[in-house]
């Protein structure tokens, strides 16, 4: 599910630009930032970017290929226990958080 979304981050950053990932623990769960430098999502998109086989313009999109699957967070028990944000999103780049919980010492 992660993979899923650093896969995509890194196909739609230009050759030569850098993709951020800030990892940080915030009480009992750690929260995962992910900014690209790519051509941004536009507003209509934004909404469905995490729907399952969802896929952006595919005309303005079509050199990077791809199914659309992205991180799909609702199709996996990690990604149900989480929260993901697309946070920012425009012609610089986009800006992903993904709020995960912490393990517990007990198995929960």
């Amino acid at each position: 599910m992660v993979l899923n979304l650093l896969e995509n981050v890194i196909r739609y950053t230009p050759p030569g630009a850098h993709v951020e990932v800030r990892l940080t623990r915030a009480g009992s769960a750690y929260v995962m930032a992910v900014r690209d430098r790519g051509p941004g999502i536009p507003i209509e998109a934004q909404p469905h970017v995490f729907e399952r086989f969802y896929q952006v313009n595919a005309a303005r999109f079509h050199d990077h290929g791809g199914s659309g699957a992205g991180a799909r967070p609702g199709h996996h028990p990690m990604g149900r226990a989480s929260t993901w944000v697309l946070e920012q999103s425009d012609q610089s780049g986009s800006t992903f958080v993904v709020r995960l919980p912490r393990a517990t010492t007990d198995g929960r």
